[in-house]
């Protein structure tokens, strides 16, 4: 046992506390319990690093990466900004870019379900929402120009020239059943529609 203490030194091994000396060679329960009493280490053959008070953590850069938020809270889907929507569990800053430019374009979320519209994004997000539709913004279809009336999700180049065309040879639109007279629309077209819509 003396010998395996020597060799142990001559390797490099320190003894910083009596625990270690327990795991020397053949040394039973018995015999330690008997020399624990007995076994004094200096202080300095602690590690060095005990000495100097280590820097508390830096905080959290809540902007870069910000918390998230836990199952039972929501945010609003309108209002909500891309520092929130990086909130939500799943959702980084290409996906709260990709909320906030498609909720631009269409005028505000009626509901959640739009979201699925974006490539890509993860259906668990959804539920960490709520929609209010009283701030969705909506479009005369009677005063936007072509150009204008295409730039919306729900609206491609074909139908807004209906739209167009029906105004110059009838008149104004004024209600969406001047709408179904278009094969340009389906009932699907129509339904996604109608929260955006105004005459």
């Amino acid at each position: 046992q003396v010998k395996s203490i020597y060799r142990y030194r001559a390797h490099g091994g320190v003894y910083r506390t009596a625990s270690d000396f327990a795991d020397t060679y053949k040394l039973t329960q018995k015999q330690y319990k008997a020399l624990e009493p007995y076994i004094k280490i200096s202080d300095d053959y602690r590690p060095a690093a005990e000495l100097v008070e280590k820097e508390a953590p830096a905080p959290r850069d809540t902007v870069m990466y910000p918390i998230k938020l836990q199952e039972n809270e929501h945010i609003s889907l309108n209002s909500a900004d891309t520092t929130a929507l990086r909130k939500v569990p799943g959702l980084g800053r290409y996906y709260a870019r990709e909320i906030d430019r498609h909720r631009q374009m269409l005028g505000g979320f009626v509901s959640t379900e739009q979201l699925m519209e974006i490539d890509g994004m993860p259906e668990e997000a959804l539920t960490y929402f709520t929609v209010d539709v009283a701030n969705v913004k909506k479009m005369n279809l009677n005063r936007l120009t072509i150009n204008q009336l295409k730039r919306h999700p729900y609206i491609n180049f074909y139908q807004a020239r209906a739209i167009c065309d029906y105004r110059r040879l009838r008149g104004p639109l004024k209600s969406l059943d001047d709408l179904r007279l278009m094969k340009e629309f389906t009932d699907d077209d129509l339904r996604r529609l109608e929260p955006y819509v105004e005459f």
